[in-house]
């Protein structure tokens, strides 16, 4: 009984694995593809490092600054608040950027409509 037993589990096993490897890779970009050297550039330097060069100094100066304005004399306020305002303060940065990419303002607020309000805004609420 326990060598039928080795057989079905074999069995199950060969179920699991398939016969054969896809014939097409998904459809991503992979490191070191061809179509991976044809990223998008601002200022000479792809998005993606232009945008974690920005997102560490703007992180690690926020840490200094908050620092330092801990340390003088005079009325302390919340560090929330300034976490707030930093968030409130990137919003026209972003707003801006978007607005050199798209080729001006109103094609600016159009792509912002159409990618987070929707072509239909009353059905989304």
């Amino acid at each position: 009984p326990s060598g039928e037993d080795d057989v079905e589990k074999a069995s199950e096993v060969e179920l699991m694995i398939p016969k054969e490897a896809p014939k097409e890779a998904p459809a991503a970009v992979k490191f070191g593809s061809p179509d991976a050297s044809k990223s998008e550039t601002m200022f000479g330097m792809p998005i993606k490092y232009l945008a974690l060069a920005m997102l560490v100094l703007q992180n690690s100066g926020n840490v200094l600054v908050l620092r330092y304005t801990r340390t003088l004399p005079g009325t302390k306020f919340l560090s929330s608040t300034a976490v707030l305002m930093q968030e409130v303060t990137k919003i026209p940065i972003a707003f801006m950027l978007l607005a050199l990419e798209k080729g001006g303002i109103g094609e600016a607020a159009a792509t912002f409509r159409k990618e987070f309000i929707g072509e239909k805004p009353l059905e989304s609420a």
